[in-house]
């Protein structure tokens, strides 16, 4: 058991260090493979640490007693409940099947982010991506949420060259595993679009104004998603929380940081747009701080950061090429800190990271728990058990 921010930090710093070096360092494939295994092995089997496990488990047990594949309740994704119930009749213990998910999740996470990100761009991408999402993805993991963000990234190519069945196809399939994914499908005409940067700032402007008081937003989506109870249902509960979350929230720095990476990657335009598929990476990425403010407002936008996720941390990286050879160093550590306090930040928010404990490590050991224990494990423990969380 490890019970300070090491772990975390220690992927931060190798991060850190890898994003420095040379052209010829940074194509060593054998390097990159060992340190993305060494990342996916920890964030994949963390134990104790995180919360929707906990209500993922409870889940995965009512599963497990019914016999039949058949999808009765509609307000949670039913290919998610057929998941449940065929690794349920497979035998499959909960934390196998989840490892197995996030495992799963991981690898195509970041062979996306491999695949859309320049080389010598990488370790610093990989950087911003642990410590703005990657740990909250992947550790507290909002299962059902990154099970869609990962089959959405598995559609990319078919966006990329436009072919729009293939495309919607796999969205509704991630849509059926989290209705989040409707996002992806009402950015398609958005990503695929020349829009100007003074639009784009408009749009920023205007969703900064609108959403200090959006609830009329809601009830005309409410009205809207009438035909599919399922959704109006989510739409309502999120409505709830307006009130008691972040209604009307003005500011926070989180919004000032985001509002200069926007500014940067607007002015970053044609050097993003240079590299392959360059026009969707940098339209889904600028789409990212208005979401963000969004998301400031009601969490149900928060759940469509993470689609945006890789393709912000791209650009981000390559905002780096507006600055000149001296400059270039001030300002990745500037990216460096902003990421860095950001880590500091998810990880001390509140009990779930700290303790890290792990699987393997704990099952090594011989070392069980009852649901209760686990359950209450880092509520005791962490340093940080006195903060609030809003479990999701």
């Amino acid at each position: 058991m490890i019970k300070i921010t090491v772990v975390y930090f220690c992927l931060i710093f190798v991060c850190i260090i890898s994003s420095f070096l040379k052209k010829n360092q940074v194509d060593n494939i054998a390097y990159r493979y060992i340190l993305l295994g060494v990342i996916i092995f920890v964030i994949s089997s963390g134990y104790m640490c995180g919360t929707d496990w906990r209500n993922y488990e409870l889940m995965y047990e009512e599963f497990g007693k019914e016999a039949s594949f058949e999808v009765t309740d509609w307000t949670l994704e039913p290919f998610y409940v057929l998941l449940n119930k065929i690794f349920n009749r497979l035998n499959v213990d909960f934390w196998m099947f989840f490892i197995f998910i996030k495992l799963c999740v991981s690898i195509i996470l970041f062979k996306s982010l491999r695949q859309i990100c320049p080389t010598d761009k990488f370790y610093l991408s990989l950087l911003s991506f642990l410590s703005f999402f990657g740990f909250f993805m992947l550790i507290d993991n909002p299962m059902r949420n990154v099970i869609a963000v990962a089959i959405t990234l598995t559609a990319m190519p078919y966006l990329y060259k436009g072919k729009i069945i293939n495309y919607l196809f796999i969205v509704f399939i991630a849509f059926l595993f989290h209705y989040s994914a409707i996002f992806m499908l009402l950015i398609y005409p958005i990503v695929r679009s020349s829009i100007s940067n003074k639009k784009w700032f408009f749009v920023y402007i205007f969703v900064n104004v609108i959403f200090v008081k959006p609830d009329i937003l809601f009830q005309i989506a409410d009205f809207v998603l009438v035909p599919f109870p399922f959704l109006s249902w989510k739409v309502d509960s999120y409505m709830d929380q307006l009130d008691t979350v972040a209604k009307g929230k003005l500011f926070s720095l989180g919004l000032l940081v985001h509002l200069v990476f926007f500014i940067l990657i607007l002015n970053s335009r044609k050097v993003i747009e240079m590299i392959p598929n360059g026009k969707y990476i940098f339209n889904l990425a600028v789409l990212f701080p208005i979401v963000f403010r969004m998301g400031l407002t009601s969490l149900v936008f928060s759940r469509f950061q993470l689609y945006l996720s890789l393709f912000y941390v791209v650009a981000i990286s390559c905002t780096v090429s507006l600055f000149d050879i001296k400059s270039r160093i001030f300002y990745k550590i500037y990216v460096i800190t902003i990421s860095v306090c950001s880590c500091y930040q998810i990880v001390t928010s509140d009990y779930r990271y700290i303790p890290y404990t792990n699987y393997f490590v704990e099952k090594m050991f011989g070392k069980e728990y009852l649901y209760d224990e686990r359950s209450n494990y880092n509520k005791i423990y962490s340093p940080y058990k006195d903060k609030i969380v809003f479990e999701k």
